[in-house]
């Protein structure tokens, strides 16, 4: 079964990304890019009995900032996931309390207290800070993507959604689908198609372009340092100081 879990999108309470955006101050990201295969199994992490879509996103992009940070992959369980999930919106496993996660209250509570994880659950992982982005803009989320090893989407998610992922094939507009849900997936990477790769229940999905325009209502920019090697290089080139710099062009 596929649960779904993301609120409805709320005008941000940080500045947006339009607010600052300054193109000449960015990098144009390549035609494909991303570190996706870093991960072996990226696993449901509860997201098939609960909507803890939001703390299973977040737990995938850190597995792929601390492979791309060279360093082993971070080991998060679904009682990891469902612990956070329960600190910001009460979750008690029981139905009337899987209400789901407002996204950017877990992107607060991601950079102010940390997600947890299997082995230093004293010791969380925190984001630097994160940023909106311009609702529907590819260019945006991609550039971010590339930028900080991956973003935060909301989409209403059609219900053909749910069959083209059965299918393993790209997720693209089909007229006169119902609306599920609300629904998070981490963005990764582009990959030759054109297409966006996102993670949703456990498995990479190709998204396409078209898709994104129609059924995202928000997405977010995170920039994490887990993602900066030994050097404090990020697999791009990028040291922390850049990234801040980067994320200060996008918003705040």
């Amino acid at each position: 079964m596929k649960k779904l879990g993301k609120k409805p999108a709320r005008a941000s309470t940080t500045l947006a990304f339009r607010d600052f955006f300054y193109a000449p101050n960015l990098p144009v990201p390549p035609a494909t890019f991303g570190h996706q295969g870093l991960v072996d199994e990226w696993h449901m992490l509860g997201n098939d009995q609960w909507g803890d879509c939001v703390w299973a996103g977040a737990a995938h992009l850190e597995y792929a900032w601390s492979l791309m940070g060279g360093r082993p992959r971070v080991r998060i369980t679904t009682a990891d996931v469902l612990s956070d999930y329960a600190a910001v919106t009460g979750f008690a496993y029981t139905d009337a309390t899987d209400q789901g996660t407002d996204m950017q209250a877990g992107a607060e509570y991601w950079r102010t207290t940390g997600i947890r994880d299997a082995v230093n659950i004293t010791s969380r992982h925190k984001i630097d800070c994160h940023v909106s982005l311009a609702i529907g803009d590819w260019d945006q989320m991609v550039l971010a993507t590339y930028l900080f090893g991956g973003c935060g989407i909301g989409i209403e998610l059609p219900k053909s959604a749910m069959a083209q992922n059965d299918l393993g094939v790209p997720w693209t507009v089909e007229e006169g689908t119902k609306i599920e849900g609300g629904h998070f997936i981490p963005a990764v990477g582009r990959i030759v198609t054109g297409n966006v790769v996102v993670i949703t229940w456990g498995t990479a999905q190709e998204m396409t372009q078209a898709f994104y325009e129609r059924y995202s209502d928000e997405a977010r920019a995170y920039l994490s340092l887990d993602i900066l090697d030994a050097k404090g290089l990020s697999p791009e080139g990028f040291d922390a100081t850049a990234l801040r710099a980067y994320a200060a062009n996008m918003g705040a």
